[in-house]
């Protein structure tokens, strides 16, 4: 039975009448029915408007609105000890909270969220180093155009289950339930898996037999670098999950040094064996998926281990049955949508250049040699990005503190000042970058017989610079969203950001040229996303206080 708190403590939380207005008594144990222990003022104010409060009732009850009733209400909770079977509040030892998260930036905080850019940075060295990477060599254009073909099916179609794996995984891992944990990896790196498998394969018997679009080794290369290249992605999502940075680069390193060790072997002079080349990425790819896979099993076991001190939750969740799957699909839909988009603003200007505007696609060696060299400027740009990302939960935590939520107009302004410093530094670092890329281009027309013609696709290189510098700000601006919830709008941004890019570079590359139209496309396109997710993550943050309370 629940008894009250000791006379001095039940002092600590009384009120004058004339302060606290109408008897809100009846108010306080409705919400210490619904909650064990509120967190916040906001916690409280949700549980109101599920009671049906509205500003009109808080009026009435002589407050301004329901976050100052929520505040009036939460000093009352401690006279009621949340629900029944519950021990009056200080009478149980809690499980001390994790931090939220560091509170400045830092130069290991930035080291740590370059680390995510891990499996690309090796991929890149290894290229350099060895000319042979995860699916980049020197290859003749018919192996070049099925390759990349399967490297852009491959993104699009993981793209989407990686989002949802991310968005759902990290729900179950929060409450620690093994069970829901596996089912979501399940249905979601299970479905893309399956998904992969369906397009890859049908994508090969359209090319082989339908279509008779390139020779049957080729084809076969679409075949088998699709499955690999999408196997990868999904075997890193867990690792990306559970923030696993180690086992990123581990795993991304073995499959590196493959590629440098076997291309370096085969390598005679200037001549490199091609047909030999192919299998050896397919060793380096296949060495990081398993190493990947190896590190899941302890990564996904330690996601759904119970916080240090706390009670095992595991024989209450073996009475958890798993979720219906359309409800839960529906709910993570605009994940997937985004994750899907993303990768098609990112790819669509590539299969303009190669002439899809033709109704057919072959690749562009120029095209991607300024382009691939301008996405270099995503790595620090991106870094930033993540590492901002990071600081948000403590500046939230800091800012709660600091205000009373019925006063929310400062915690406003600290948290929208947040977003713009944020949001300027990471704009900056990117034309930085840019900056020191575009000085770089003589040097980097030298480092590597892939980027030997860099200097002939200059405007073409300038163009995606500015490109994937925009695309950086709409990934940051995304991230931010994504923190309270707000995925519809990003998605949708950037699937018209990449319909923008589709039509105006298949529209100029018809009336000009194939490139013009499609680094135009891409800038276009890509200035879309980043503008229009702008402006919304900053009314979000000119209203936090409401965005806060939506995102429960």
């Amino acid at each position: 039975m629940t008894t009250l708190p000791e006379d001095a403590v039940l002092a600590d939380f009384t009120l004058e009448q004339d302060e606290l207005g109408p008897d809100l008594q009846a108010e306080a144990r409705s919400v210490a029915g619904r909650t064990r222990q509120a967190q916040d003022a906001f916690e409280v104010a949700v549980i109101l408007a599920t009671l049906g409060y509205s500003d009109e009732r808080a009026r009435e009850l002589g407050c301004r609105d329901v976050f100052e009733l929520a505040e009036k209400v939460m000093l009352l909770l401690p006279l009621f000890g949340g629900p029944v079977d519950e021990p009056p509040v200080g009478t149980i030892d809690h499980v001390a909270e994790p931090p939220p998260g560091p509170h400045r930036m830092s130069l290991s905080l930035l080291a740590k969220s370059l680390l995510y850019s891990a499996p690309w940075i090796i991929a890149v060295l290894a290229l350099v180093i060895a000319r042979v990477s995860f699916w980049s060599t020197i290859t003749p254009q018919m192996f070049s155009t099925t390759v990349s073909l399967a490297l852009f099916a491959a993104l699009i179609v993981t793209g989407g289950f990686m989002q949802a794996f991310a968005r759902r995984g990290l729900f179950y891992s929060l409450q620690h339930n093994s069970l829901l944990l596996r089912w979501a990896l399940r249905w979601a790196l299970g479905g893309g898996l399956l998904a992969l498998l369906v397009v890859i394969g049908g994508g090969y018997l359209i090319l082989e037999y339908v279509l008779q679009a390139y020779t049957p080794a080729s084809n076969l290369s679409f075949l088998f670098f699709g499955i690999s290249i999408g196997s990868l992605l999904l075997a890193f999502s867990p690792l990306y999950l559970a923030k696993a940075l180690r086992e990123i680069v581990i795993s991304a390193g073995a499959g590196g040094l493959v590629a440098i060790v076997g291309g370096l072997w085969i390598i005679n002079g200037d001549y490199i064996n091609l047909y030999t080349a192919q299998w050896v990425q397919f060793a380096a790819l296949w060495t990081a998926v398993v190493v990947a896979v190896l590190f899941d099993v302890g990564v996904l076991r330690r996601l759904a281990a119970p916080p240090a001190g706390a009670e095992d939750p595991s024989t209450d969740n073996l009475h958890v049955l798993p979720p219906r799957l359309v409800p839960v699909a529906r709910s993570v839909r605009p994940y997937w949508a985004y994750g899907t988009g993303f990768f098609v603003l990112l790819v669509v200007d590539q299969l303009i250049a190669g002439g899809l505007w033709m109704g057919v696609f072959n690749y562009n060696g120029l095209y991607q040699v300024g382009v691939g060299t301008g996405l270099l400027i995503l790595v620090p740009t991106l870094t930033y990005a993540i590492a901002a990302g990071y600081l948000l939960p403590a500046t939230v935590r800091r800012e709660m503190k600091r205000h009373r939520v019925s006063g929310s107009a400062g915690i406003n302004r600290a948290l929208l000042h947040f977003y713009r410093k944020h949001l300027v530094i990471t704009l900056l670092v990117g034309l930085g970058s840019g900056g020191l890329l575009w000085f770089a281009t003589d040097w980097l027309a030298t480092v590597s017989l892939l980027t030997v013609h860099l200097q002939q696709a200059r405007e073409v290189y300038a163009g995606s610079l500015i490109g994937y510098l925009l695309l950086g700000i709409g990934a940051f601006n995304t991230g931010q969203l994504f923190s309270l919830g707000r995925a519809r709008l990003p998605a949708t941004l950037v699937w018209l950001g990449a319909a923008v890019s589709l039509s105006l570079g298949l529209i100029l590359a018809w009336e000009w040229d194939d490139m013009f139209g499609s680094i135009t496309g891409l800038i276009a396109g890509s200035a879309i996303f980043a503008i229009a997710t702008t402006v919304a993550a900053h009314r979000m943050f000119r209203r936090f206080d409401l965005s806060y309370f939506r995102a429960f």
